[in-house]
Formats: structure tokens, C-alpha cells, sequence
């Protein structure tokens, strides 16, 4: 087996800004395009007896392009903080060897949020709320193809002194239930839906 090797070249700004007194923002943006050689994978085995049969294969490549952004806004006021952050992807990839085949496990589009808001001042003072979503689009598993809907989490956190504090976290709030991951058929990995969590942290 040859030795596997990559290629990357990439290309980014960052700007971080103060608008205002009380407004801040960054953001970031990264062009990539990169590709693997020699890459032990599945696909269209090139001496097939049949047409279309698959196996595994010796890529010569696996390539990828596409750009990435991540942004982030703070809202300072008398009562608290507020933070918004959030990123995005868009790519293309391909296995080379089987064209108009996506390269396994990349994803083509995704985009994450986060807001949560911090009271600093008054009788909320040390408590924090907050949301996240993520989303994704279909990515290729082996032969099959896994897609992702939408997910909410829901936190809550409230620390009463420099060294104690107490989090709930509600992952999955609409229960959704979907496969991860596809070993064979029937044999699948799994996220088992709504989840709740609470901790309690002491800090010396």
C-alpha cells in the first residue's frame, strides 16, 4: 500500500472591530482546497466484473474545496452581556476515480448558532440562558447516504460565588432521532434523542 499524503492550500481574513462603546464584532472567512493521495477507501472497484460494483480501493485522491465563515457579536448594557455566535460552511468534494461521487464523511453545507445572554448586574446577577442550533446537509457513509435535521439545545447556568455553580443543559429539545453513522445494514450508530443534564461545579 502507498503512503497516504495531503494537500492543502488556503487563504483567510480575520477582522476583529469595536463599533460602539457598547458593540464589538469579529469574523473571519477561509478559502480552502485540498486533497488526499492514495487513500484506501470505498467505491467503484475498477476491475469489476460488473458494472458498478463496489469495494474497497486505493483513491488516487480525494479532493475538496470550499470556504468557511465564523462570526461573533457582543452586546455590553447596565444589566449584562449578550453573545451571538455563529458559522457556516459550503464546500465540493469528490472521490477521484468515481466522479460525481463526494468524498466519504465530508459534509457540503452546515451552519451552527449560539446566543446567550449574561446578567452582571441586579438580582439575576451570575445567571446565564442561552440556545444553540445546528444543521448540516447529507453526507455519503460508505454506500449510504446520512441525513442530519436540524437540532436546539437549550442552557441555563447560575454561579452564586467565584467557586461554585450549577448548569442545566437540555440537548435536543424537539427529540429528534437519527442515524450517525452505518456499519452494514441493521447496524447503525444513533443519537437517542432529547437529553437533559444538570451539574454542579465547585472551583477552588
Amino acid at each position: 500500500m502507498e503512503i497516504q499524503e495531503g494537500t492543502l492550500e488556503e487563504f483567510g481574513v480575520k477582522v476583529d472591530r469595536q463599533f460602539t462603546e457598547n458593540i464589538s464584532g469579529y469574523g473571519s472567512l477561509v478559502f480552502y482546497d485540498m486533497s488526499l493521495t492514495n487513500v484506501r477507501t470505498f467505491g467503484p472497484l475498477p476491475e469489476a466484473t460488473i458494472p458498478g460494483d463496489q469495494g474497497i480501493i486505493q483513491s488516487p485522491g480525494d479532493l475538496a474545496d470550499g470556504w468557511e465563515l465564523e462570526y461573533g457579536v457582543r452586546v455590553n448594557n447596565d444589566g449584562g452581556v449578550f453573545d451571538l455566535l455563529g458559522t457556516y460552511a459550503e464546500g465540493n468534494s469528490e472521490t477521484a476515480g468515481a466522479s460525481n461521487v463526494a468524498a466519504q464523511d465530508f459534509v457540503p453545507k452546515k451552519i451552527s448558532l449560539m446566543g446567550k445572554y449574561e446578567w452582571t448586574t441586579g438580582p439575576l446577577k451570575g445567571v446565564t440562558v442561552g440556545a444553540t442550533y445546528f444543521d448540516q446537509d447529507a453526507k455519503r457513509n460508505s454506500i449510504w447516504t446520512i441525513d442530519f435535521p436540524a437540532t436546539y439545545n437549550l442552557f441555563a447556568r447560575y454561579a452564586w460565588s467565584k467557586s461554585w455553580s450549577v448548569q442545566l443543559n437540555l440537548n435536543n429539545i424537539t427529540d429528534e432521532r437519527y442515524i450517525i453513522a452505518i456499519a452494514a445494514n441493521g447496524l447503525v450508530q444513533t443519537v437517542p434523542g432529547f437529553d437533559g443534564k444538570l451539574a454542579v461545579k465547585y472551583k477552588w
